[in-house]
């Protein structure tokens, strides 16, 4: 998918929830994955686009967070989201990306 480079290969965002795809809606293509689920982002041609993360997290969001919840979180999730942290999205590559698939041409 050209609007969906250069992210697609190496871009890496937050995730909140365990919830996950696991059938592709017929005509879609899978842009992304991740240690938890095999299609954490997909597009439908130039219709619909969508993934299960939020590069809309900064990380020092995501470490505030994570401080505010320390205690009702499980030690070792908790440990795993403080250490995924490292290569998260840092820059606006996927806020690029996004603006060209809107921007493609639609059809009826």
């Amino acid at each position: 998918m050209p609007w969906a480079q250069p992210w697609q290969e190496d871009l890496r965002f937050w995730r909140a929830r365990d919830e996950v795809v696991t059938r592709l809606p017929e005509g879609a293509v899978t842009l992304g994955n991740d240690p938890r689920s095999d299609i954490s982002a997909y597009s439908t041609g130039a219709h619909a686009f969508t993934t299960q993360h939020h590069p809309e997290i900064t990380p020092d969001f995501m470490q505030g967070m994570l401080e505010v919840l320390a205690d009702a979180v499980e030690p070792g999730l908790l440990a795993e989201a403080r250490s995924s942290s490292d290569g998260v999205a840092k820059d606006e590559r996927f806020a690029e990306s996004m603006a060209r698939f809107f921007e493609l041409p639609r059809q009826g």
